[in-house]
């Protein structure tokens, strides 16, 4: 007959919001019986016969996702509350009783040796429970699924009033008794009756099973449906310049004056349970002799990506901009992501000076944590042998700072650095992501401070520990000084990455004269 109706328990970041408007499983449409942020209970439709299919569900944050391949639909045995408990992999057993028995419908077939030696016993008797037969097939003659609920009554009824033994030769009798006056049963389904003679229950059909008013919640097949792999970070990186077209967005920051602003689509390789936490960060620019002004921001943020923002105002013109991008869940334990901002007017006045900001954690760490940062906006003037540098200091469970600094005869007006801290031994306990974050620099002297043209260095850098294979690395411009009677152009390029090290590539290109650039990097991986 027919199989179906079994509830089957969905969880994962795909019902977590909530909004599964439809559940099809191997191919038939399922009812929703309940969802919430952690589990989603549909009961499957019916089949012709076990089957085997994948698990769709339709929702207005996903769309139609396959959550599951594989799941099985099968046929297993609905009995009566008052008698039967399953106890797992196919097993029942009677209330109050210690043996258990197998009651699929495949084996219902194979008779035992006890059932044999029941059935004989049982024969031996038969006279003296010629009447309570005779009864019983009469009350069978009207319904089979009437008689079968009687004669468990009459059988229990008899037991309270005539001694263990006696209740126990003629409730054998009566099973095979009835099952001796059904039309086309074999003789196994007798036997497989004595099986279970502690119980006098057989396996019912479905139509049966619709008519007890009683029936308790069945057990599910196990939940073939595997635990989507939490997204815990991603990274990627934006370049735009001059004459840049992406889609129908053209790059307009070099040329023209006031506020102008340049924005591409981000769209995360695999979308987070939630809107995450976005860090932006310069890793590279080609800007105007005129002042320097730069902003990134991340707009319209969602669990499937967000549009990147570079945005220039005033006279500047930026030629071009490397941006690097880090994004966490939300809900990451140990970690916290904010922006530190220079305070104003600290960095006005001409020479070098030096300013601070705290930074607050948004969750209190077990000890001091480790933290990324770099540049993410500079607004200062063009003047001879500008710099400015970002670094960090006072390290606590709670706070943090992040220190500024000008050089030469540049002013200030503000400098933003964006940072991400963290807590390693949460990340590699909970999410098996071993982290590591350090500096790099390119010192006075190097030949990137002279000449023209395209001109490299490559520094070598190792890992703090091996990984098991080559991780992602990101970088971000943490200090610069250049000679500023021309552009400043640098872009810090990360390469050649392995299980132990990987390279930076410093570059500068035109008649640009880079004095030093220091950056700083975060490494993800297993």
């Amino acid at each position: 007959g027919p199989v179906g109706g079994t509830r089957v328990s969905i969880m994962g970041r795909f019902v977590e919001r909530g909004d599964v408007t439809a559940v099809t499983i191997a191919g038939v449409p399922a009812t929703i019986v309940s969802q919430s942020k952690k589990l989603l209970v549909a009961k499957t439709g019916k089949y012709p016969e076990p089957t085997t299919g994948d698990i769709v569900l339709e929702s207005s944050s996903w769309g139609t996702m396959t959550v599951g391949t594989q799941f099985k639909v099968a046929l297993i045995p609905r009995l009566q509350k008052s008698k039967w408990t399953y106890v797992g992999d196919g097993m029942y057993k009677r209330v109050g009783g210690t043996t258990a028995v197998n009651l699929k419908h495949e084996e219902q077939n194979q008779p035992t040796e006890e059932s044999q030696q029941s059935q004989t016993q049982a024969q031996s008797q038969q006279s003296q429970a010629q009447s309570q037969s005779q009864q019983q097939s009469q009350t069978q003659g009207q319904s089979q699924t009437q008689g079968q609920s009687q004669s468990q009554q009459q059988s229990q009824t008899q037991g309270q009033s005539q001694q263990q033994s006696q209740t126990q030769a003629q409730t054998q009798q009566q099973s095979q008794t009835q099952q001796s006056h059904q039309q086309s049963q074999p003789q196994q389904q007798s036997t497989r009756a004595q099986e279970a003679e502690h119980t006098e229950a057989t396996a019912q059909t479905q139509e049966e099973e619709e008519e007890v008013a009683s029936e308790p919640e069945q057990p599910t097949m196990p939940d073939s449906t595997p635990e989507p792999e939490r997204v815990v970070v991603q990274v990627g990186g934006v370049a735009a310049w001059n004459g840049h077209t992406k889609g129908q967005v053209k790059w307009t920051l070099g040329a023209g004056s006031g506020d102008r602003e340049y924005c591409e689509a981000v769209v995360f390789e695999q979308p987070f349970a939630a809107a995450p936490n976005v860090a932006l960060f310069v890793s590279g620019l080609d800007d105007s002799e005129n002042d320097h002004r730069l902003r990134l921001m991340a707009k319209e943020v969602s669990k499937l990506g967000f549009s990147l923002c570079i945005q220039t105002w005033s006279d500047s013109r930026l030629v071009l901009a490397v941006v690097s991008w880090v994004a966490t869940d939300p809900d990451l334990q140990g970690t916290s992501v904010a922006t530190a901002q220079s305070p104003e007017g600290d960095l006005l006045n001409k020479g070098e000076r030096t300013t601070s900001a705290n930074v607050k954690l948004q969750s209190k760490l077990g000890k001091e944590p480790t933290v990324f940062c770099g540049l993410s906006y500079l607004d200062g003037s063009a003047d001879l042998l500008p710099g400015v540098h970002t670094s960090l200091s006072s390290l606590s469970k709670k706070d943090f700072q992040v220190d500024f600094r000008k050089t030469g005869n540049s002013v200030i007006n503000r400098i933003d650095a964006t940072t991400i801290a963290w807590d390693p031994a949460v990340w590699k306990a909970k999410y098996d992501i071993l982290t590591e974050t350090g500096t790099d620099s390119l010192e006075r002297g190097s030949k990137l401070a002279d000449g023209q043209g395209l001109r490299e260095v490559l520094h070598e850098v190792k890992f703090s520990q091996t990984y098991s294979s080559p991780p992602v690395v990101v970088a971000a411009v943490v200090g610069l000084e250049w000679d500023g009677t021309e552009h400043s152009r640098v872009q810090a390029a990360v390469q050649g990455v392995t299980e132990t090290g990987f390279q930076i590539n410093y570059r500068t290109w035109g008649y640009s004269r880079m004095k030093l650039v220091k950056i700083s990097y975060i490494v993800f991986g297993r």
